[in-house]
């Protein structure tokens, strides 16, 4: 093996080792808010829990293959056939991952989203990436026959359908264009929210992980060319794996971190810390102080919540008379109305607003 042969088998090792370690880190910490901080643990947090768990399990197929000449030139054709079948393993496990991570953001855009049309736009988009990862998933698991002749192409008669790197090529579309609708499919929802503008560079910040996954896919679709190649695949594969690597690793992290915001208060980070006192942004945001009903976690959740079969009337010094009837819900907690952004669940509630008076 030569310098420049094992330093692209380290390349594999370090990347995957470390992204899969980042993510795990947020994964957990995602876990620990929703379970024990929110108490709204739900199905998105399995979904992104399942993702990790399913990343690892692609992380260990690719360093499986280094052992069996991935990022080597020269490799002996029995272990060449065991490389290959290990990252064909990987690439398998790769589209369901995808598809997993994909669902597990779109579910907690459902919690935020309360217009019709937006819901509607997220479960289309829902529908299209488990259909259409289904499709490419079983093209490419039967794309030959015998399976076998997949990785090992010694077998007589084995045969393979055109169009391997017309699918991959597809998939990657696919995913650029869910990692900028999902990223930019919260902007109207969150942008005339009143938030301090600390919470609002965090969100926003979240938001940029989907366009950076984005932008390590298109990175990848330039090395795509390379899995065709039969002399030196395991070699010329490895930049591909590794920008698949940093895609899989920034969608869960993204995922996760968007669900934070409880922990940085439960730290006493300054910003994303509610206050008991006067909203300074006045009753839905009109001057004059006053205070805002809290819109935060609901739905079994401790950080916002209504008491279940609750009326609440507020009459405040200009008469303004807000009635929120509330359904399934908990107990009340002053939370900051950006508090359902972060740590998810929607209200299901019918909202009577009669202003006598409004102090300009």
């Amino acid at each position: 093996m030569t310098n420049s042969e094992d330093s692209h088998w380290l390349k594999v090792e370090i990347v995957s080792i470390v992204f899969l370690i980042v993510s795990w880190i947020a994964v957990l910490l995602r876990c620990y808010v929703r379970r024990w901080i929110s108490r709204s643990f739900r199905i998105d947090d399995w979904l992104m829990l399942l993702s990790a768990i399913l990343f690892s399990v692609y992380t260990a197929f690719n360093l499986v293959a280094l052992h069996f000449g991935l990022g080597q030139r020269d490799v002996p054709q029995q272990e060449e056939i065991q490389g290959r079948k290990w990252t064909s393993l990987a690439a398998l496990t790769y589209i369901i991952l995808m598809a997993i991570i994909k669902c597990s953001i779109a579910t907690f855009l459902l919690r935020i989203a309360i217009e019709r049309i937006y819901r509607l736009i997220i479960y289309i988009s829902m529908a299209m990436v488990i259909i259409y990862s289904l499709v490419i998933f079983f093209y490419n698991l039967f794309l030959c026959h015998p399976v076998e002749f997949t990785w090992n192409r010694t077998i007589e008669g084995g045969t393979c359908a055109p169009g391997a790197l017309a699918s991959s090529y597809a998939l990657s579309a696919l995913a650029i264009i869910s990692d900028l609708l999902f990223a930019l499919l919260p902007v109207p929802l969150i942008w005339f929210l009143k938030m301090n503008i600390r919470t609002k560079i965090f969100v926003f910040g979240v938001l940029s992980f989907g366009i950076v996954a984005s932008i390590a896919t298109i990175a990848r679709l330039g090395t795509l060319i390379n899995i065709n190649k039969d002399n030196g695949y395991l070699y010329y594969i490895v930049d591909t794996l590794n920008w698949t690597i940093i895609e899989i690793s920034l969608a869960i992290i993204g995922g996760s971190i968007a669900t934070f915001r409880p922990l940085l208060k439960a730290l006493h980070i300054k910003g994303f810390i509610s206050s008991d006192g006067a909203n300074p942004g006045g009753v839905y945001g009109h001057p004059g102080g006053g205070q805002s009903l809290p819109l935060g976690s609901l739905e079994g959740g401790p950080d916002l919540g209504l008491r279940s079969d609750t009326a609440v009337d507020i009459e405040n010094q200009w008469q303004n008379r807000v009635v929120v009837r509330a359904e399934s819900c908990n107990a009340i907690s002053r939370t900051g109305s950006e508090e359902m952004i972060l740590t998810g669940a929607r209200i299901k509630a019918t909202t009577n607003i009669i202003v006598t008076h409004i102090q300009n």
